[in-house]
C-alpha cells in the first residue's frame, strides 16, 4: 500500500508537469508574458519531484546501510516524504528494532560466558589470529608471572617458544611446557580449543601447572568449585506437574563435564525438557555446555515447538563454535492438561518409551542433525517433530550415550538391551527408585572400571490412580 501511494504521488506530479508545460505553451501564444510564470511553476515542481525522489532514494539507502554495518542507532521518521510512508517508516524502525535486540541478546549470552570464565580458577587466554589476547583470567597472569598481556608474542620472555607453540597448538591436544620463572621450574599443560564469536575465529588455551603433588591437589580443588559451579547451572529439581513424576540425575566422567539437561516453560499447561552431549571431554566441553543453556533459555520460554527452538539454537551455536565441534540433543514438550508428548532428536540417542498395558518398549529416534555441524537450512530439513500420548503408568526417558556405553574390565558395553531389562524388572516404582535401579545396575556392570564419559538420565512417568493417592 506504501509503495503504491508512492508511485500515485510520482504520476500526479509527473501529470502537473506534463499540464503545466500545456498551459505554459498555450499561454505563450496568447498572452506571452504570463508564459513566464508558468515556467517559475514549471521550474518549482521539477525541483519538488526531484527532490521527492532525493529523499526517498536517501532514506532507503541509510536503512540498507544500517543494516549492512550493524548501525542500529538510526531511526527513520519518513516526516519529510509525507503521510503515505507512515507504513514504510514503521516497518523501517520495526526491523532495526528486531536487529537491535537481536544482538543485545547475543552480546549478553557473550558477556554471561565471559563472566564465567573469567571466574573460572583454571587459567586460560583467548586470542585471535593476528595473537591479539581477546581474554586473559587473573590465574593465568599469576601462572605465567605477568600483570598484563596484551599481545602473546610477549610472552616469549617467559619461554623463547611460547608465540610459535600457541599458534601451532591443535585443538583438543595437550601440550606440556617447562618454563623457569625466577628460577622456579614449572611444569605447564596446556589444551587448545577454538571458537567463532563476531565473526572472528578465537582460540581458547587453558593452563595448568601439574608440578607436584600439592599442584595437583590444588587443580583438585579448584575442578572441584568449577564442577559445583556447572552442578548449579543444571536444575537441581524439576516443578511438580500434576498427575506426573520426574526425576533426573547427572554424573560427569571428570570435574567439568559436558552433558546438559535443563527444563522450560514454553506455554500453559507446557514444560520441556532438554538433553544435551557436548562434543570431547572436561573444560571445553563444560565450556560450551554453559553456552548451550544461554542460548536454551532465550528461545525456549514462550515456544512450543521443539522443531523451532532447536533450529534457533543451531543459529546461534554454529556461529559460535569450532568446526568440527557438535552438541547431541533431544528436546521434548509435554503438554500436561492433554497429556501429549512434542518431540525432536538433534542426533541425539534414542529415547525410551515404556508403554505400560502392552508391557513394551518403543524407542523414539526421529530424524535430526547435530547442533552445529550444519547451517539452518539443511539443520531444519532433516529435523523431524513427532506427537505422542501418554497414559497411566507409561514412563519416557533421555539419557545420554555414556550411560549405554559404560564399560566394564572385559571392554564389553553396557547396551541398551540391559537398559530394558531394568525397566521391565521395575515397572510400577517411581521414578526416583527407576534411577537408583539403573544406576545400581551400571555400577554392578562396570565393577571398578572407570567411568569413561558422562552419565544423564531423565525420567518421567504418568501417574496411575494408586501412585496419586
Amino acid at each position: 500500500m506504501v509503495f503504491k501511494s508512492f508511485r500515485v504521488i510520482v504520476i500526479t506530479k509527473v501529470t502537473l508537469l506534463c499540464l503545466t508545460i500545456i498551459a505554459g505553451f498555450v499561454a505563450y501564444k496568447i498572452f506571452p508574458l504570463v508564459a513566464v510564470l508558468f515556467v517559475v511553476l514549471l521550474i518549482y515542481q521539477v525541483n519538488l519531484l526531484i527532490r521527492f525522489i532525493e529523499v526517498s532514494n536517501r532514506d532507503l539507502k541509510r536503512f540498507l546501510d544500517s543494516v549492512r554495518y550493524s548501525d542500529f542507532s538510526q531511526s527513520f521518521t519518513g516526516e519529510s516524504l509525507g503521510p503515505t510512508f507512515t507504513g514504510l517508516r514503521d516497518s523501517f524502525s520495526e526491523v532495526i528494532s528486531e536487529f537491535h535486540k537481536q544482538r543485545k541478546e547475543k552480546e549478553e549470552q557473550y558477556q554471561y560466558l565471559q563472566t564465567v570464565l573469567k571466574h573460572i580458577g583454571v587459567g586460560f587466554i583467548s586470542y585471535d589470529e593476528q595473537g591479539k589476547i581477546e581474554m586473559i583470567n587473573s590465574a593465568a597472569l599469576t601462572l605465567l608471572g605477568r600483570d598484563n598481556l596484551i599481545w602473546i608474542n610477549q610472552l616469549n620472555s617467559v619461554h623463547p617458544q611460547f608465540e610459535f607453540i600457541l599458534t601451532n597448538l591443535e585443538s583438543n591436544r595437550n601440550f606440556l611446557l617447562e618454563i623457569d620463572e625466577k628460577s622456579v621450574i614449572k611444569q605447564l599443560s596446556l589444551n587448545s580449543t577454538g571458537f567463532i564469536t563476531k565473526g572472528k575465529k578465537i582460540k581458547l588455551v587453558t593452563f595448568q601447572n601439574i608440578t607436584g603433588e600439592l599442584e595437583r591437589e590444588k587443580m583438585t580443588r579448584e575442578f572441584e568449585i568449577s564442577r559445583n559451579i556447572q552442578m548449579k547451572l543444571i536444575p537441581q529439581k524439576f516443578p511438580e506437574i500434576p498427575g506426573y513424576d520426574i526425576c533426573s540425575y547427572c554424573n560427569p566422567a571428570k570435574e567439568v563435564g559436558g552433558d546438559y539437561y535443563d527444563f522450560s516453560i514454553p506455554g500453559k499447561d507446557k514444560i520441556g525438557f532438554i538433553i544435551g552431549d557436548v562434543s570431547g571431554k572436561g573444560l571445553p566441553a563444560s565450556i560450551y555446555m554453559t553456552l548451550c543453556k544461554g542460548v536454551f533459555q532465550s528461545y525456549s520460554d514462550g515456544n512450543p515447538s521443539p522443531k523451532e527452538v532447536l533450529t534457533k539454537m543451531n543459529n546461534s551455536i554454529h556461529k559460535m563454535i569450532e568446526k568440527g565441534v557438535f552438541i547431541t540433543m533431544y528436546y521434548a514438550v509435554l503438554n500436561y492438561e492433554k497429556d501429549e508428548l512434542l518431540f525432536c532428536r538433534a542426533g541425539h540417542n534414542p529415547m525410551f518409551f515404556f508403554n505400560s498395558k502392552a508391557n513394551r518398549f518403543i524407542k523414539f529416534k526421529p530424524s535430526g542433525l547435530a547442533v552445529g555441524l550444519s547451517s539452518q537450512e539443511r539443520f531444519y530439513g532433516f529435523l523431524d517433530e513427532e506427537k505422542i500420548k501418554m497414559n497411566s503408568g507409561d514412563y519416557l526417558m533421555l539419557f545420554t550415550d555414556g550411560l549405554t556405553e559404560a564399560k566394564n574390565s572385559l571392554g564389553e558395553f553396557y547396551g541398551e538391551e540391559r537398559l530394558e531389562n531394568v525397566f521391565l524388572k521395575n515397572s510400577g516404582v517411581d521414578a526416583l527408585s527407576l534411577i537408583e535401579a539403573i544406576k545400581n545396575d551400571v555400577k554392578l556392570f562396570v565393577q571398578e572400571s572407570e567411568q569413561y564419559d558422562d552419565i544423564t538420565i531423565i525420567v518421567i512417568k504418568k501417574l496411575t490412580g494408586l501412585d496419586e493417592r
